[in-house]
């Protein structure tokens, strides 16, 4: 009986001794926690997913995203939601399609135009269509077309720029000439000159927009034109002939980027009162002019107001020479020199203000100013003193007196 009992304390103590060594192996290894440092721990924010960056508990706030495909909702630590694909409306030839769910364009042009009448709404002109009465002549040696005449019924005119597989690059001296009824004409880009004479005596001609391509111009190209408002000058014009827009009395001129690159083979630069003679009363110039060339507005007689913008820093010889309707003038401070007789014989011309920057007047610079009263300077005395001023700069001006310090008002 003591036998029996003996060998079964030995088995419970064998368990028990099995059961305590297992369990210190346990703890060795980490596996029931808070034993090592090292062990892996892991967080879980109140949406329950896993953030491995330790990232604060936090309420997701969600703000529409999208890119040309698809739109979502995004949080700020990046969780997204709701991501569908772009649908809703169709591209046209000038606008993306526009989702129907969150309102964003989204896709490519459908560069699909829908022309009427060989124009699209977008603005954009069907290269081959063209008014029907419109007369083309092959140039043989060149290769190209160009608009010899015109006898259609339309007062609206669209000039193609391809004819025949083959391009439309001039229009003929007299094309157009004495088409009283013509309103208004398309010229396209494919255009590099218009010959003398083509567009005479159009008398309800309002307006024309001369392309950028046109190189020249020629004599009376647009004589009598009298109902023609405005007109701007492209950069790439080089030539324009004498008295081409002569008799335009209703004529707004748009000058770009300076004077002294256009002209005719007698003359290197614009001299206005070949081209429009007495008509023109209004003049803009374009904010990135750097100069206003010699003879630029010469006698133009009928000029009563123009606005020299703050990027001219130069006005040469003669360009205001002769205008007698202009009674004042404002010279903006980048302006450093006046040349020779640049406002000779303007002889209403009561007053004018100049900037401080200016360095040299040249001679004869106001003779024959016989108006003037006032020369409102925006230095000081010391500096005025300090201009170089040519030989008889105020030549028979009238008695006017200088106002130092003037700030504009």
């Amino acid at each position: 009986m003591k036998k029996k009992l003996l060998k079964l304390l030995t088995l419970v103590f064998l368990i028990l001794a099995t059961l305590v060594f297992s369990f210190a192996c346990a703890l060795d290894s980490g596996k029931l926690g808070g034993g090592n440092e090292n062990a892996e721990q892991k967080q879980e924010i109140d949406d329950g997913k896993v953030n491995n960056d330790q990232m604060p508990q936090h309420t997701h706030s969600y703000a529409l995203k999208y890119d040309i495909n698809n739109h979502w909702e995004e949080c700020e630590c990046g969780d997204k939601k709701n991501s569908a694909v772009h649908n809703g409306g169709t591209a046209t030839c000038s606008e993306k399609a526009i989702c129907t769910i969150c309102n964003q364009p989204y896709g490519e042009l459908g560069n699909i135009h829908n022309y009427t009448a060989g124009k699209c709404f977008c603005g954009e002109y069907e290269p081959t269509y063209y008014t029907e009465g419109l007369v083309f002549e092959l140039d043989g040696e060149s290769n190209v077309y160009k608009v010899t005449d015109y006898n259609g019924t339309l007062n609206e005119v669209v000039i193609p720029s391809i004819y025949q597989d083959k391009p439309v690059t001039s229009i003929a001296s007299y094309a157009f000439n004495c088409c009283v009824s013509l309103t208004s004409i398309q010229i396209p880009n494919s255009v590099t000159n218009i010959g003398y004479g083509a567009f005479f005596n159009c008398s309800s001609l309002t307006s024309i927009e001369i392309p950028n391509g046109v190189t020249s111009i020629g004599d009376s190209a647009f004589v009598y034109c009298s109902s023609l408002i405005s007109i701007e000058i492209p950069n790439s014009l080089t030539s324009i002939g004498d008295n081409a827009f002569c008799e335009c009395c209703s004529l707004t001129y748009n000058i770009k980027n300076g004077l002294k690159y256009l002209g005719n083979n007698s003359n290197p630069y614009l001299y206005l009162a070949d081209t429009i003679n007495t008509s023109i009363t209004t003049a803009i110039i374009d904010n990135n002019c750097k100069f206003i060339g010699e003879w630029a507005f010469c006698e133009c007689d009928s000029l009563t107001s123009i606005e020299i913008p703050k990027s001219v820093t130069n006005i040469e010889s003669y360009a205001f020479d002769g205008c007698a309707s202009l009674t004042s003038i404002e010279i903006p401070n980048n302006v450093t020199s006046l040349d020779n007789s640049v406002f000779a014989n303007c002889v209403l011309l009561t007053s004018v203000a100049i900037g401080n920057k200016l360095t040299c007047m040249g001679a004869f610079s106001f003779y024959n100013c016989t108006s003037l009263t006032n020369i409102k300077y925006s230095g000081t005395e010391s500096q005025w003193a300090a201009i170089s001023k040519g030989d008889r700069w105020n030549y028979n001006t009238g008695s006017y007196t200088i106002t130092y310090n003037y700030d504009g008002e």
